[in-house]
């Protein structure tokens, strides 16, 4: 027969100080409690974003993304199309006002005077030839303006047409550029499985 191992058995001694619960507490509250003295927590946020974690952030920044040589490529490209509507146009124009300038009376055909005549000689170097090439410029063909007037009339008021062209051009192409400049760009960033360091980074710079 196997000797019995004996220990030392002590009564059970209620210590209030060490117990939240009084003595009089009724067994079905502390059952109700779980039997448990007091709560220990312990969390983990890193643990928990890696169980759920977003598949991915979506990130949106309005920023103007264009520098100068940015913008000087994105109006030459645009100025294209303004360029053949500015020619179709700017003819058309000028005729309706040149017909309702011009008296419907018969009238000798006689020279126009050119407006910058006062100007000849005033220079004898490379600006006067440059202000002349620029003041006799005429990048409209005689079809433009049709066959019912004189080629005098048709010079004059290709040259009209030019130097009206000319300064449309400028306004637009000034107008493109400072839109351009300032309009603000959207840029979206897609971020797929960020990690935690990445994703306290995008929302510190969305609160910021």
């Amino acid at each position: 027969m196997t000797d019995l191992i004996w220990f030392q058995i002590y009564p059970l001694i209620y210590k209030q100080e060490s117990s939240r619960f009084p003595p009089n507490t009724s067994l079905s509250i502390i059952v109700k409690e779980m039997m448990i003295e007091q709560w220990i927590p312990s969390s983990s946020f890193d643990y928990y974003y890696e169980q759920c974690a977003p598949i991915y952030c979506t990130y949106s920044d309005t920023t103007r993304t264009y520098n100068i040589i940015g913008i000087i490529t994105k109006v030459i490209s645009t100025i294209g199309g303004l360029i053949m509507i500015l020619r179709l146009i700017t003819p058309v124009f000028v005729k309706i006002i040149f017909k309702l300038l011009t008296p419907r009376t018969p009238r000798q055909e006689q020279d126009i005077p050119m407006s910058f005549d006062r100007f000849k000689q005033m220079f004898r170097n490379l600006i006067t030839l440059l202000l002349t090439t620029l003041r006799n410029l005429n990048i409209f063909p005689i079809r433009s303006f049709g066959s019912n007037i004189t080629r005098i009339e048709v010079k004059h008021l290709g040259q009209l047409t030019t130097r009206l062209y000319l300064i449309l051009l400028l306004i637009s192409f000034v107008i493109l550029s400072l839109y351009t400049a300032v309009k603000p760009q959207t840029l979206i960033n897609t971020y797929m499985r960020p990690l935690l360091d990445i994703y306290n980074r995008l929302l510190l710079d969305e609160r910021q």
